[in-house]
């Protein structure tokens, strides 16, 4: 499986710390690169397969990692990022000119996809709008079953 990182992220060896730059590229390419994102420290820890303490420490003492994005943790529970220089754009382009690199890990792997179908399925909360819990359907995430599914469940319980 590959992901498409901005050139400075080529060289990486560390697969988790790669998945989380191709994570905030993408959010980035959509929302802005001069913007400030908070995540779950959680999040972060799980998509670098990293213990959570000590985490931000290992961030900053990438080199490759903390040249381009800022972070801070202004809470026990969350990390802020912020790019601190915009990746090398394409020519005539307003896009960030991208590498493809291949994921070895198959648990990376998984997270990239897990990411990827969050980032598509209209989950990411925008300007505090109400709606991020409506999947691509329009239909309540967590409260809809599948016909095959709802076999299974009391029907007082629907």
């Amino acid at each position: 499986m590959t992901v498409e990182v901005p050139l400075f992220a080529e060289g990486l060896k560390d697969e988790g710390i790669l998945t989380l730059i191709a994570f905030c590229t993408r959010i980035a390419e959509r929302y802005g690169y001069e913007e400030t994102y908070s995540i779950h420290l959680d999040d972060v820890s799980r998509i670098c397969n990293k213990r959570r303490l000590g985490l931000e420490d290992y961030l900053w003492d990438n080199p490759t990692f903390s040249e381009y994005i800022a972070i801070g943790k202004p809470f026990d529970d969350v990390i802020v990022f912020k790019w601190k220089q915009k990746p090398e754009r394409m020519q005539n382009r307003p896009r960030t000119k991208l590498v493809k690199v291949d994921l070895v890990e198959h648990r990376q792997q998984l997270v990239w996809a897990y990411l990827l179908g969050n980032l598509n399925s209209n989950m990411l909360e925008e300007e505090g709008r109400a709606d991020w819990l409506l999947n691509s359907y329009g239909q309540k995430s967590f409260s809809y079953y599948g016909q095959k599914a709802k076999g299974y469940i009391k029907k007082s319980d629907r």
